[in-house]
């Protein structure tokens, strides 16, 4: 349907084999890795201001106001090719993966998620 050909959308998918996860991965979701008392991101953001703090262009506190910050680079869409992110990781007994939609993760610090995944 051409009116929805501009229309694309995010994916993080994870599965799980044994205790290796694979990973994959595009555009701004979130899925982080809990282990004891540490968080671990396993996603990049495909976003121009995440492309911007990685070549250096901006710092952290420039980026949390930057006018452009929730401009995906990469999305999953018929009419585009995408940048497909995978990697795989191994879970020890007590892990745990938090998956989050892109609006939901700015609620919250990586610190308070880990914080409330322990309660």
């Amino acid at each position: 349907m051409p009116e929805y050909s501009e229309m694309g959308t995010t994916l993080t998918v994870a599965v799980i084999q044994g205790n290796k996860v694979t990973l994959g991965h595009v555009g701004d979701t979130r899925l982080y890795h809990l282990r004891n008392k540490g968080i671990i991101a396993r996603t990049k953001d495909q976003t121009e201001v995440q492309k911007l703090l990685d070549d250096g262009i901006l710092n952290k506190q420039r980026a949390k106001n930057y006018h452009r910050r929730n401009v995906l680079l990469s999305v999953l869409t018929p009419d585009r090719d995408y940048e497909l992110q995978s990697t795989s990781f191994n879970l020890d007994t007590h892990d745990r993966l938090l998956l989050l939609t892109d609006g939901a993760y700015s609620l919250a610090s990586k610190l308070e998620l880990r914080d409330l995944s322990l309660s």
